[in-house]
């Protein structure tokens, strides 16, 4: 009789942990949701300024773009012709996400 006790709590225990780790789980993927739900809001946001290779370097500033696309590029030529002070300004100062100048020579 108390073998069968003794059995019965650890498995009451085992349950218990399997529940918690369950728990946890779901929590865990709540928090994914609403961390993809606040990115979704952020780009909707940011589109409206930024194109969607700045929007990923904004979101990733560590990641290096490989390759602008020909909007970014023929966007940071306008910019750098009207006024290559305010493009040097805004690249190196303001940390707003141009491509290089050696990208904008074409």
């Amino acid at each position: 009789m108390h073998n069968k006790l003794k059995k019965e709590k650890e498995l009451n225990a085992i349950l218990k942990n399997t529940i918690k780790l369950q728990q946890d789980t779901i929590k865990s993927f709540g928090n994914n949701n609403n961390n993809q739900h606040l990115e979704n809001k952020l780009n909707k946001v940011l589109s409206g300024m930024f194109t969607d290779t700045q929007i990923k370097l904004i979101m990733e500033p560590k990641q290096k773009v490989y390759k602008w696309t020909e909007d970014d590029i023929a966007s940071a030529i306008t910019l750098r012709s009207l006024s290559p002070k305010t493009y040097r300004y805004l690249r190196n100062e303001k940390k707003y996400p141009l491509p290089g100048y050696k990208t904008n020579t074409i």
